[in-house]
Order: C-alpha cells, then structure tokens, then sequence
C-alpha cells in the first residue's frame, strides 16, 4: 500500500565524528530499525511540547525537510512525529510504502491507513493519544 504525501522515516540518525570541525554530524543510520511512516500533511493535532510541537515550527521544519535533495537528518533536538507519533528524525526521500518497506512499524500502517481511508477516525485517535499523553504528563507531575 503506497501512501500519499508521505516520507518513510527512521528514529535516530548514526553520528560520525567530523574531524575537521571536531563535532558530532548525523549521518544516515546502517540500522535504521522499524520504518515509520511521516504524513506531511496531517495535522498533529495539538501541540505537545510548547515549541518543538509549534505549529510555526512544525511548519518551518516541514518546508526544510521536503526541499532537501537527499535524506533529511534532523539535528538539535528537533523532531516531526511519526504517523504513530513517534520522534523522528531521519526522514528518506520515498514515500511510505508498506509493500516494499521490509521492517514497518504496525501502528504506522494502521495510522497511515486511517489517513487515507477515514480522516475523522485518524483524527479521533490522533486527539486520543495526546490526551493520553497529556494525562501522563499531569501524574508524572503531581
């Protein structure tokens, strides 16, 4: 199942010393783990964090990422969320094809599906799990 206006995306990027800079650079990950799927334009809903959810932010980092010839490796602390919601970034320039991805993560296909299919049910779950979020936050907190 391809999905539309999507990226395939990995968690962390692998680091690599620069030896003329003497600082740590991303690079693309040997392993990259289960692929999720980014759906660039979904709306997250809510912000989670005050300014890395940010809508302005979200915006300003999506533009960023979809400009970039190669695979996008998001550095200082700055993420976009998987369809599942899941911090990524490593963001591949092919879109998110369950078919052809050989370790896709489950929630990701049910997620990437609901876009496709039904945008009210996604939108629903999308609102329930930030609301879980937020819920676990607040206790944690306490």
């Amino acid at each position: 199942m391809y999905v539309a206006n999507s990226r395939a995306a990995a968690c962390e990027p692998d680091w690599k010393i620069d030896r003329v800079e003497k600082c740590r650079k991303p690079v693309e990950p040997a392993d990259s783990g289960p692929i999720h799927a980014w759906l660039y334009s979904a709306d997250n809903g809510p912000p989670i964090h005050a300014w890395l959810d940010a809508p302005g932010n979200q915006a300003r980092l999506r533009g960023w990422i979809l400009r970039q010839p190669d695979t996008a490796l998001i550095e200082d602390g700055e993420f976009v969320r998987a369809a599942c919601g899941t911090r990524l970034r490593v963001i591949y320039r092919r879109s998110f094809d369950v078919t052809t991805e050989a370790n896709v993560c489950p929630e990701c296909v049910s997620m990437a599906g609901l876009w496709q299919t039904d945008r009210a049910e996604y939108d629903r779950q999308v609102k329930e799990r930030h609301e879980q979020w937020a819920e676990r936050d607040r206790r944690r907190y306490d």
